[in-house]
């Protein structure tokens, strides 16, 4: 069996020892081991001599060269003699390192306080006598790698600039994901631009950068970069997926359908994109669809109240108002606050005929939402066809103040027609 990681049992043993052959005016000789970094059972590895022939630095870990867990680091004379741990060394991976060319300062790489490699200092005296180590800082994106630091000889304002976009645009990406997760949208959408401005053909950041835009409700311009994201990236689950949800939002059914199942070739177990998928099937009008994707979702995902009351609006549009019930109630054990939940379960009761019932659901809807329309008229229409023609008046009346307030033109139309019908009707 191959070894799966460093120290892993099954790892081929390999151990090195440093040597130094003579140079004899380039006739070379025999090479000799270093004393002190040869034949100690340690594998000595990646030899570096100061800049004024005086030491050598080198990796001395178990097995292997470098990037090794136990990797440490050791100075011992050029000549051979003891070597020294370094006090420079952290508790976990010592591994590159490079001398300043005044040999007096050494740069090397550890993963002693993160995951990824970063950037240490330590000072060197006449002696071989180290400090601790110094963090170099903000070298690079905190999720990204310094491997291969080394010192550069020049003279003080000899380099004018050092050009890293790769780590701009790092350390950008991740400051604007953090942004939005924390929900600062226009902050976030702000550095979602710069890294765009470094690297404008890099797919997830258009996605990204969408994904923020929508929030704030600027659809178009987010639907051009997820439509960007996949002209970069065709095989792009996420955007597809976010796109999809974009056609929804505009009606264009066969448009989203096309999407979301692309993106369920790659997830084809996300209990989200078979949600999302229902929901275009529905809007369709492919209501058994509807239905097996919305079942789908919630046995991938049984916790979920959105896939659940959108399984029981399917149910409801099936006429099964029983199974339709089971689904809205299970919705609201799960998130009772559901509101469109808690409506759509009072339909369900009116059309079984359990009228109390659905007076009793939509009346919570309100006391959540007092701003909810549909609630007020259809309690409207539930009081009225129980003679209760002032309290059904008061919904109505409200209804219609609520859509014209909230510019739902057919809400304020229906609103009208049941006021003025229920005017009209000599039983009042």
């Amino acid at each position: 069996k191959a070894a799966e990681f460093a120290d892993d049992r099954n790892e081929t043993p390999i151990q090195y020892d440093l040597y130094r052959v003579p140079f004899n005016d380039g006739r070379g000789g025999h090479p000799e081991p270093i004393a002190g970094a040869s034949r100690n059972r340690m594998s000595n590895s990646f030899p570096r001599i100061s800049p004024d022939g005086r030491w050598i630095v080198f990796v001395q870990a178990r097995n292997g060269q470098l990037m090794r867990p136990d990797g440490q680091l050791y100075i011992v004379p050029s000549e051979g003699g003891r070597a020294c741990r370094m006090r420079c060394n952290t508790p976990l991976m010592n591994s590159w390192h490079s001398f300043s060319p005044n040999g007096r300062w050494m740069v090397f790489s550890s993963k002693g306080r993160s995951p990824y490699t970063q950037m240490f200092l330590t000072h060197i005296d006449e002696e071989g006598n180290d400090s601790p180590a110094i963090l170099i800082e903000n070298a690079t994106a905190a999720n990204r790698a310094v491997n291969l630091p080394e010192f550069v000889n020049l003279s003080p304002g000899g380099l004018v600039q050092i050009d890293v976009p790769a780590a701009e645009f790092s350390q950008l990406f991740d400051r604007a994901w953090k942004l939005g997760e924390r929900g600062e949208t226009h902050a976030a959408i702000a550095e979602w631009r710069k890294a765009l401005a470094i690297s404008p053909d890099d797919a997830k950041t258009h996605n990204n950068l969408g994904i923020v835009l929508w929030r704030t409700g600027d659809f178009d311009e987010a639907v051009t970069h997820y439509r960007k994201a996949l002209e970069l990236k065709p095989h792009y689950p996420e955007a597809s997926n976010n796109l999809g949800v974009a056609f929804v939002r505009q009606g264009e059914w066969d448009y989203a359908i096309t999407h979301f199942r692309q993106a369920l070739e790659t997830y084809p177990d996300s209990a989200d994109l078979h949600n999302n998928l229902g929901r275009a099937y529905a809007g369709k009008g492919q209501t058994g669809k509807a239905i097996e994707h919305w079942r789908t979702a919630v046995r991938l995902k049984p916790q979920s109240a959105d896939a659940r009351n959108n399984l029981g609006t399917g149910l409801f549009r099936a006429e099964k108002w029983d199974q339709a019930i089971v689904e809205l109630q299970k919705a609201l054990e799960i998130s009772p606050g559901f509101v469109q939940a808690r409506f759509n379960l009072g339909r369900a009761f009116a059309k079984k005929g359990t009228t109390e019932e659905a007076i009793r659901e939509w009346q919570k809807a309100l006391e959540s939402n007092p701003g909810f329309v549909d609630a007020h008229l259809t309690l409207g229409e539930a009081l009225c066809s129980q003679g209760k023609t002032q309290e059904a008046l008061t919904h109505w009346k409200t209804a219609l103040a609520l859509a014209i307030e909230q510019n739902q033109t057919s809400l304020a139309e229906a609103a009208k027609t049941w006021i003025e019908n229920c005017q009209k009707c000599p039983c009042r």
